[in-house]
């Protein structure tokens, strides 16, 4: 039931700032979830605190309440765009210039039309076009080479990306319903190195700083540069942080580096994917062009962390190598999935531009 109201919650707000946003849309997106590393910088030592003094249900209790309380606050401020803006409507200097030359075809294509005078064809297209498909009529996109091979970055990346996450620190084993059992933990990558669960806490807690300043600053970053090669150097950032870093970290510093690189890039990459949907395929249909994607990364991150748990047991709880690995070798298959999305807009922008430049010679 937590992870379906999550999803419900999560879902919509970070496809809401795709429909008001164009210019600066990767700064709004960062924003909108900036919160989850925010947040999680203050409630993974806040929470090892709470259980160290007070059962596990109150825990639950007091985190369940802090999060009816702001999830309840923001659900009353989000809303639906309905006067999408179209391509003629929006100014494309905001926008890289790949992304100008597809707009302005757009633009031209609309004009045309009217020159020729079809304005009954316009129209009955304008009409189509405010019809909301249906779910059958929405999955037609994963014919689209683009969004296929988003989908499947998604899905191979989320199977690694909370492996790291989970076992930075020490978790306490519950016994009971009703108590912890103090001196039984799950056996984290912090302890194996020598580290105590308190300094585990204080990673987990930097990393997701890290990763607060990733989704801004990358956003940023994004809105100046190509979208698709800030999220590309995103994805191989964050494989090569689980690949290489993780599997040679230890001591504290090196586990220290590993979790913030990892946390910066992995949190730019995470809001740029939503980003990169509304730039490939409009913001018509991007609630639900997002909610199909994440569907498959749901289902990588329900294998992902039991895999790993499995892993380690068959190891005795004497190797991380096959933990590391396994993550690692997700994040790499994401990112050659990343790449291979941008090798696919490219070709799709590069006929974009030559259908320009024949709509000017029949024009002349």
């Amino acid at each position: 039931m937590f992870g379906v109201g999550a999803s419900l919650a999560y879902y919509p707000a970070v496809a809401a700032p795709s429909h008001w946003f164009a210019n600066k849309r990767g700064l709004a997106t960062g924003l909108a979830v900036s919160g989850v590393g925010a947040g999680g910088s203050v409630l993974a030592p806040l929470t090892h605190w709470l259980i160290d003094r007070l059962e596990i249900q109150w825990t639950l209790r007091i985190l369940g309440l802090f999060c009816l309380v702001l999830c309840g606050t923001a659900s009353c401020l989000i809303s639906e765009r309905k006067d999408l803006p179209t391509y003629e409507s929006v100014p494309q200097e905001g926008f890289p210039e790949e992304e100008q030359e597809g707009m302005e075809l757009s633009s031209d294509i609309s004009k045309s039309s009217k020159k020729t005078d079809l304005s009954a064809v316009e129209e009955a297209r304008q009409l189509q076009e405010q019809v909301k498909p249906g779910f059958f009529e929405s999955l037609k996109v994963f014919r689209d080479p683009q969004f296929l091979a988003l989908t499947m970055a998604e899905l191979a990346a989320s199977i690694g990306y909370l492996i790291p996450l989970y076992y930075m620190q020490s978790k306490p084993k519950i016994v009971d319903d009703m108590h912890v059992q103090e001196d039984m933990e799950v056996y984290s990558y912090a302890v194996f190195i020598g580290l105590t669960p308190q300094r585990g806490a204080m990673i987990l807690g930097l990393s997701n700083g890290a990763s607060f300043t990733g989704r801004i600053g990358l956003g940023i970053l994004s809105d100046y540069i190509s979208n698709a090669k800030v999220l590309l150097l995103c994805a191989w950032m964050t494989a090569f942080a689980v690949t290489i870093l993780w599997t040679f970290s230890t001591t504290f510093a090196a586990f220290l580096s590993m979790a913030l690189i990892f946390g910066f890039f992995a949190g730019g990459y995470v809001s740029l994917v939503p980003v990169a949907v509304a730039e490939s395929f409009g913001t018509k249909q991007v609630a639900s062009n997002i909610g199909l994607m994440y569907a498959a990364s749901g289902l990588g991150i329900l294998g992902g962390s039991p895999l790993a748990g499995y892993l380690l047991d068959s190891t005795l709880h004497t190797s991380y190598l096959p933990v590391t690995m396994t993550a690692g070798a997700s994040m790499t298959l994401g990112a050659l999935c990343v790449s291979s999305w941008v090798y696919f807009r490219w070709r799709a922008l590069r006929a974009a531009k030559a259908a320009r430049a024949a709509a000017e010679a029949v024009a002349h």
